[in-house]
Parts: C-alpha cells; structure tokens; sequence
C-alpha cells in the first residue's frame, strides 16, 4: 500500500510460491501512480500510471505485461500502451493497444483505436457521431476504418442507430439487433433476424428468465442460483461458485479478482494443489483480449468483467448492470442512466466518466442517510432526492456543505475512503442492488433487513439446515453514533476509536449481509441437542471476527492503531484488559474468519 492506495497483488516480478503461502500466487498485479519506473505518465491525483500484471498458470509464469496509461485535464482515459517484459527491458508490443481516445465536452467518446492481439493487427479504428443539438449525446452513427472482423462488429453502410422516447437504443444496424424494453427501460426482447432472446423480470427490475429461439433451454435466475431448464448449473457467491458433481455434491470454484472487481483466474483447489479452469484478460473499457488463455471445459463462467455477466448469445456481447446494458466494443451504455441527474452535464450513456482504470459503474442508489424523517441517497459526497434531485433541504448550508448528521457522515464516509478498503466497502455497498440505510444511534450496529437472506450463502450453514438455495443477500440499518470515540482494545491498550472507523465496522457488517455471509448470532442444533452450526469461533461471534479483520485492514493503511481484542475489561481507571480472543497474529498482523 502506498497511503490508502492499492499498489499491487501478490508480486509479478517473482511469481512463485512464497515460504508463507499455501499455493502459488495464480494472479500477479502492480499499480503505480506518481512513479515512472515503468515508462508511465507520472500521475498526481489519484489516476493510475501504469498496471503490470501475469499469472501462473499450471506452475508457468507468464510474460509479464504492462498497460501505460495516459489521460487528459478531465482525467479521461485517452490511451493504454501495451509493453512485454523481454529479458530486462520493457518492450513496446504493436498489439493490445488502445488510443486516439478523443471525447466530446459531456464525455460521448469521438474516436477511438485499438489493436488485436497478433502484432500490428488494427482491430478497430471507431469515429463516433452524435446527434444534433437538442439529442447531442445519442450515439447516430459510427464508422470504422479498419473493417476488421474482431472488435467492433461493423457493417458499412448501415444505418443510424435508433432511440424510442425514453432515450433506450432500439435498433443497432452494425449488431443487427432490435431492442424492445418493459416499463423499467430494461430490455426484454433483443431480436436479430429470426433469432430473439426473450427476457422476464420481476417488478422492481430483477432477472428471471432468458429464453433463446431455435433451442436452447430457459436459462433461470433464482438469488445467486442459475438453472438450464430445470437442471442446475451454478451457484454464485461472492468468491466464485460451485457447480453440480452428480446428483448431490459440487465442484467448489474460486475466482482471483483484480482491483476492478474482473474476473481474471479461476480455479478449484485439490489438497495441496489446484487446477486452473478458466483465465481471463481486458482491454481498459472491458473488451475481452484475445490470446491463449485457459478457456473453461463446460460452463463458462461468465460473469466476468466488473463482475457483471456477459450475454453472448447470436453475437450480441453484452454485460448486463442489471439496471442497463453495456457495450464494451463500443464503451458505453444502451440506455440511459436512471441518475442522470447526478452526473450532470456527463452523457448519460458515458462509461464511469471516461476513466475505467480507476472507477466502476455503480447502481448509485443504494446507501441511504436517514435524516429528519427522510432517507436521502448519498452519492460521491452529495445528497440527492428519491427521484435523483440534489438535496437543497435542511442540513444544507449556503456554502453547499453540510450540517448536523448529514455533514458527520459525508465526513465520516470521506475518511473512510481514504482508503482502499474503504473505497472498496463504500463502492459495493452504494453499487448494490440492496439498500442499506445509515442513520443516528445511541449505540453502533447492523441490522439487517432479510436476516435468512443475509448469511444464505455460508456454507457451513447452508450444510446445518440442508437449505443450499443461496440468496442475493441483504440489505439493512445501519446504526452510527458520530460523538462515541471508543470501541476495543488497540495496540496502544486503551479503547480509543475514531468515529468514522466506527462507521466502517458496521459498513463491513452490512458487506458481509450484501454478499448473504453475515453470519447469525444463535447456534442451531439437531433434535439431539447436538450443535450443528455454532456462531462463535474460539468465543467471539464468526460475524465481528469478520468486521473487525477489515476494520483492522482499514486502520492500518490509515495508520491508525490497529484493534488487538474486541472486548475488555476497565480493573481501574483508564487500565484495560483484554477479553475473549486475540484478533491479531504473532506478527500483528489482523486474523479473518474465512466463509466455509
């Protein structure tokens, strides 16, 4: 970590088993940001300069490989420069490339490059066209000079792209597609010739149901559980999923994550070592590089880029955000966003504001301030109303900050994302598709709003009670007391705690619930009393083990003191002593309860 900022995963200059590992490292990744040790544009405010990655695959390591980046005074992406390791030196790769990233002044992309995988192979040189003064971010038109048949799928001379009222792309005469949407502008039917893929919903936006014409069986959604017909094919949870093994057990498959949230390597562990069953690599707006990867045998899992799924089906290559669909080819959406209004004057259509090196696209309603009666949506430091209104309210100061408890959580929530965890925390939880609410307590605490729905997706749980049907996980309140200043033992032996890492505690308690693996308070047991799913681990509750773990891993890159015990007792007047177990190793470093 460099301050609060990511700096790599594992290390891609070695790329081999370390004395304190189990396995070898499968993903390699380091990020570097006001350096230039690699060729980069060195980079001041955040942007990243430049990602090397590799993997080990199978115990070979591969080429080491590298994106520069470069961007412009709206740090938009406007090139990535693809270089392999050979010998000592970096080498500049005709292949991978991507630049001439040129946008217009609300962020619609005008032109943009970009390179295949064999070297010198131009795979898409793209000239945007937009309308006209009144629809100035509908993409019309686009032309690409290079023809190639990877990339974007151009048909020369189609015509333009067509919009219904609401803004939604209906027809794509390049992809040969036509679109038709419900009343929540979410596709439902996606039609090429005679060949149509057919979409349900629930009422309030959640996939059902994919069904595909000339065969195939009804693909069904169920909470994290996908079925073809009626047979089961995958259960997914937070780090991977499992798939059927027969009639009655599973294949229990993990996947290695970048700092975007993609999907790079997953693999099934065998003892003491592991197979390799599926590699996957991007260009920066999230096209799928070719190359000579591990390609899955069977199901693919294709929830791959940002974690969304691709849908593939009769050359459509599309991710589904659930609450539009993306475009990757072309790097931005087919419908508009519903919170156009907080981004304002940013196309509605753009793709994480130009800069997918740094940022993901969140749904952006979901974290909710409860104030004066009120449940406000908190987005990016800023107030916004049900309908996505900026707050202009009470609590709102002529200077536009904020006041009362509106202002100690965008300061608490600023101090949190300080960090990388932190970032990470708040971006799931306002990118998710449960709602999470924070509001004043006396005391600081997570309630969940589905409780069965929080912690669905243990697996220890899930064998106690025979119910396997996983969830989508839970939502809830989230109670935060902004004047209490103490909360465990920490490495100085007092209970001295910000407020803000407060907030975060419970924040990681509400990630745990979103991903369904909260674990509950109370034991179970069989009919003959025998405990068959136990809450605690050595005393303290499996869920505050977890809380406290990132909690632990938020204060350190904070430089805060880290918390050794969660509870403790006061023999005198400002002398502690810890209770329960302790939370960090002989090293000091913070001990987790993993999911099993």
């Amino acid at each position: 970590m460099a301050n609060w900022r990511l700096t790599g995963i594992n290390d891609p200059t070695t790329c081999t088993k370390h004395s304190d590992d189990y396995i070898a490292d499968l993903f390699n990744m380091a990020l570097e940001y006001e350096t230039s040790a690699n060729g980069g544009t060195v980079q001041y405010n955040g942007n990243i300069s430049t990602i090397q990655w590799n993997t080990n695959i199978n115990g070979t390591c591969s080429t080491r490989n590298l994106y520069r980046f470069s961007y412009d005074y709206a740090n938009r992406l406007t090139g990535a420069t693809y270089r392999a390791r050979v010998g000592t030196s970096w080498v500049d790769q005709s292949k991978y490339t991507e630049g001439s990233i040129t946008y217009d002044l609300n962020g619609n992309i005008k032109t943009y490059l970009r390179r295949g995988h064999t070297t010198g192979s131009m795979i898409d040189n793209l000239t945007y066209t937009y309308g006209d003064a009144a629809r100035p971010d509908r993409l019309t038109n686009v032309v690409d000079a290079a023809d190639s048949a990877k990339g974007f799928k151009y048909t020369a001379g189609a015509a333009d792209y067509q919009y219904d009222l609401n803004w939604n792309l209906t027809q794509d005469n390049h992809k040969q597609f036509t679109y038709g949407y419900n009343y929540l502008n979410l596709p439902q039917s996606m039609t090429k010739g005679t060949d149509v893929i057919t979409m349900t919903y629930t009422a309030d936006g959640e996939k059902l149901t994919k069904a595909l014409t000339g065969g195939g069986a009804t693909k069904s959604y169920v909470s994290g559980i996908e079925y073809s017909g009626t047979n089961l094919e995958a259960i997914y949870f937070s780090e991977g999923r499992c798939t059927p093994n027969g009639a009655s057990a599973f294949y229990y498959e993990y996947t290695v994550k970048d700092h975007l949230g993609n999907a790079r390597v997953s693999f099934q562990a065998n003892g003491a070592s592991l197979t390799t069953l599926q590699e996957n690599h991007y260009y920066p707006f999230g096209l799928e590089m070719e190359g000579s990867w591990i390609t899955q045998v069977g199901t693919e899992n294709l929830y791959q880029y940002n974690g969304k799924e691709l849908n593939e089906d009769f050359g459509l290559n599309l991710h589904d955000y659930k609450k539009r669909w993306y475009d990757p080819a072309l790097s931005r959406f087919l419908e508009i966003d519903p919170k156009a209004s907080m981004y304002f004057p940013w196309s509605p259509y753009n793709y994480v504001l130009g800069n997918p090196i740094l940022n993901i696209d969140p749904e952006g309603d979901t974290v909710k301030v409860s104030y004066k009666g009120q449940d406000l949506i908190y987005n990016s430091g800023k107030y916004y109303n049900s309908d996505g209104s900026e707050y202009t309210g009470k609590g709102l100061k002529k200077d536009g900050t904020y006041k009362g408890f509106l202002g100690q959580v965008a300061k608490a929530l600023s101090q949190i994302s300080a960090s990388s965890e932190g970032q990470n925390v708040i971006g799931e939880l306002v990118g998710s598709t449960n709602v999470f609410t924070i509001k004043f307590g006396t005391d600081n605490g997570f309630s969940p709003e589905k409780v069965v729905k929080a912690g669905a997706n243990i697996p220890e749980w899930q064998v106690a009670t025979g119910n396997t049907k996983g969830s989508t996980g839970s939502g809830g309140i989230i109670e935060w007391n902004p004047y209490s200043s103490t909360g465990g033992l920490n490495t100085s032996g007092d209970n001295s705690r910000p407020s803000f890492i407060a907030l975060a505690h419970e924040m990681f308690h509400g990630r745990d619930a979103n991903n369904g693996v909260l674990h509950f308070k109370g034991d179970l047991a069989d009919g003959a009393g025998v405990t068959t799913y136990d809450s605690k681990h050595l005393g303290l509750l499996k869920a505050e083990w977890r809380a406290v773990y990132y909690e632990n891993v938020l204060r350190g890159q904070l430089g805060e003191k880290l918390r050794t015990h969660y509870g403790y007792e006061e023999t005198a007047p400002g002398v502690y002593k810890p209770t329960g177990p302790a939370l960090l190793d002989g090293s000091g470093n913070p001990i987790n309860y993993p999911i099993r």
